[in-house]
């Protein structure tokens, strides 16, 4: 069973028309519009969103998120270091740069963004799965080995989204194991799934085993 989208647009309608100056709820809403693929609007959202809240650097990093789903990356790129610039210590900015710069084929520039965002993190484990997955898609197998043996002692004491685990399987090029972790991302209906539009996935995207997930989270074509 998916998610109900067609449900959830409305509520943010009716959420907007109670408090139409609350900038988390502009935001929020940006979010789900994104994940339906009805871009202009959700930038509209954002765009509220940074109008009345402009010191908030996660408006200018969903605005790069809406560019980078829709594989515009100069102008991600642009919002993403806007953000940096506005909070340095922002670890998302970086972490999102890094994504950017894969995306676009430089892989080393990624590593040193990605190794900043797992520090500014806390070594937050979606930190530290894509930086393994960068790692391993390098040749830094061993650096991609340690993480994941991080990831799994980490688990033993505390939460640790399968999301961290697909990363780094996927970069050692363990596309089996991947899966495995990516159908436990759906057992938990995890919110990480609603983002199988981004570029990140498009190395398995054509997979059978990827198409059955999408189908069974129901996104938008």
């Amino acid at each position: 069973m998916g998610w109900d989208f067609a449900g959830a647009e409305p509520e943010f309608q009716r959420a907007l028309a109670l408090a139409p100056s609350d900038a988390s709820t502009h935001g929020a809403y940006g979010w789900c519009l994104t994940v339906l693929g009805k871009y202009p609007d959700a930038l509209a959202q954002y765009q509220q969103a940074h109008e009345l809240d402009p010191l908030s650097p996660k408006t200018l990093t969903d605005i790069g998120d809406l560019y980078s789903v829709s594989r515009q990356y100069q102008q991600a790129l642009d919002y993403y270091q806007q953000a940096i610039q506005l909070a340095p210590d922002f670890w998302w900015g970086y972490f999102n740069r890094a994504l950017i710069r894969w995306y676009e084929g430089d892989v080393k520039a990624a590593i040193p963004d990605a190794e900043k965002a797992v520090v500014l993190a806390d070594n937050f484990p979606l930190t530290e799965g894509v930086l393994g997955q960068l790692y391993g898609i390098s040749g830094r197998r061993a650096d991609a080995l340690k993480i994941l043996d991080r990831l799994k002692e980490q688990a033993g004491h505390r939460y640790v989204t399968p999301a961290a685990f697909v990363g780094v399987y996927a970069g050692l090029g363990d596309n089996d194991r991947a899966f495995q972790w990516l159908e436990k991302l759906y057992e938990e209906r995890s919110d990480f799934l609603l983002w199988l539009k981004q570029p990140i996935w498009d190395g398995v995207r054509s997979d059978p085993r990827f198409q059955a997930i999408y189908k069974k989270v129901g996104l938008p074509p």
